[in-house]
């Protein structure tokens, strides 16, 4: 029986055994139920710092909005972990073979003092092509080289400093050898380490290799900011026409300055930073404690970022005179001091996309996504190719591969709406 952990959602030790006195609540435990009878999918979580990371390899974590997605985890049966090293602690040496005087395994330790690149290897374990790995390494001691381990395909740099390190990586091939090397050809290393864990965090896990077609991390604050719901959550000011036709709002001035504007709860001193997409005579300005903002043109990028005076913000888009004008996609969002119960993955509706790379296509899908400001999004009976690309904005996206019972679809959709704010 292999080792496996449950870290996100209070279940720990050897398969699945609960811990006593933990109850699971909320969404977690909704996932963890639909989930219990080995249903195929995934899960993802943008309000879970601790499953994304900035980049594909998963080399460097997300830590706040506004910092791109290159990597989040599936924690449809929560994070589970197994470890495929034998001897942890080094407590082990039958486990190694390749010791020498230049590199050994003994007494808790493994030491290594070489002028070349030499190993030790562990045979016979379990290495799957193209999964995430965590390796977890005790530096006791280091003077010199550049040491690292070989695991299915991938030379991971051990770090060249004493203390506790955690670096992921995913596999490129299959294998059943674990190598730990002193150092670079020709030039080795000198340094010692206490214990090394190497686990596999299973799931079908969201990635995207280019750094351009990440998704931001965001908090979304403004309601409807897309206009999918036409005019909704908006309050028309002055005589102007305004009117929606495909999540675009259209105005038309009638001779005066006038247009649409929401008012979007504020904290005093946050900084926040406004976006828009607007084209002819159609301008946004922004308006606080009586007083209003100079005019944001409708360029192709206008990011506005700016600090607070008021406890409400309005927000007007408008024409002046009788020009004629577009706008979509108004954002808010805070820089500093975010909602952290509203994170949500914010796609450019360009080329920004997450991939999840599947063992075989799932049919009969229930497909559930937590939409910010509007709610819970399922749809059912639903195809997902092998090879799924997302690019829609969600504060949490669940795939399973069976019809949600109706329970169970009241519970997602309280669970959801939730997330997304309504």
């Amino acid at each position: 029986m292999r080792n496996a952990m449950w870290v996100g959602g209070g279940i720990t030790g050897m398969g699945e055994i609960p811990m006593l006195g933990v109850k699971e609540k909320g969404l977690a435990k909704v996932i963890r139920d639909i989930f219990s009878n080995d249903e195929k999918g995934f899960f993802y979580d943008p309000n879970d710092l601790s499953t994304m990371y900035q980049d594909a390899a998963g080399t460097n974590p997300v830590t706040a909005v506004g910092q791109p997605v290159g990597l989040i985890l599936d924690k449809s049966k929560g994070l589970i972990k197994s470890e495929i090293n034998r001897d942890v602690n080094f407590d082990n040496p039958s486990s190694w073979s390749g010791q020498s005087s230049k590199i050994s395994v003994s007494g808790g330790l493994i030491s290594c003092n070489s002028t070349t690149n030499v190993r030790v290897i562990q045979s016979g374990v379990s290495v799957s092509a193209n999964t995430r790995y965590v390796m977890e390494i005790d530096v006791v001691s280091y003077t010199r080289g550049d040491p690292f381990i070989l695991c299915g395909g991938v030379e991971v740099p051990i770090p060249k400093s004493v203390g506790k390190h955690i670096i992921s990586f995913t596999t490129k091939t299959t294998g059943a050898i674990l190598g730990v090397y002193t150092g670079k050809i020709n030039v080795g290393g000198e340094w010692a380490a206490s214990s090394l864990s190497l686990t596999s965090i299973d799931g079908n896990h969201a990635y995207q290799s280019t750094s351009a077609a990440r998704p931001i991390l965001g908090t979304e604050l403004v309601v409807n900011g897309d206009f999918s719901a036409g005019l909704a959550n908006w309050v028309q000011w002055g005589t102007a026409v305004s009117s929606v036709s495909e999540g675009v709002l259209s105005i038309t001035g009638q001779g005066s300055t006038s247009g649409v504007y929401q008012d979007i709860p504020t904290v005093v001193g946050r900084t926040y930073v406004l976006d828009f997409r607007a084209a002819g005579f159609v301008r946004v300005m922004l308006y606080a404690n009586s007083g209003f903002s100079p005019a944001i043109p409708n360029s192709n990028a206008p990011r506005v970022t700016f600090v607070a005076t008021s406890s409400v913000t309005r927000i007007y888009a408008y024409c002046n005179g009788s020009g004629t004008g577009t706008i979509d996609n108004i954002s808010l969002e805070h820089v500093t001091g975010y909602r952290t119960d509203r994170n949500y993955l914010k796609f450019d509706g360009v080329d920004d996309k997450l991939t999840t790379t599947l063992p075989t296509q799932l049919t009969g899908c229930t497909v559930a996504r937590s939409v910010p400001n509007v709610g819970a999004q399922i749809l059912t009976g639903q195809t997902i190719p092998a090879t799924y690309k997302d690019n829609t904005v969600h504060c949490g996206l669940i795939v399973i591969n069976r019809a949600l019972t109706p329970s169970e679809t009241s519970a997602i959709t309280s669970e959801l709406n939730k997330r997304a704010g309504v």
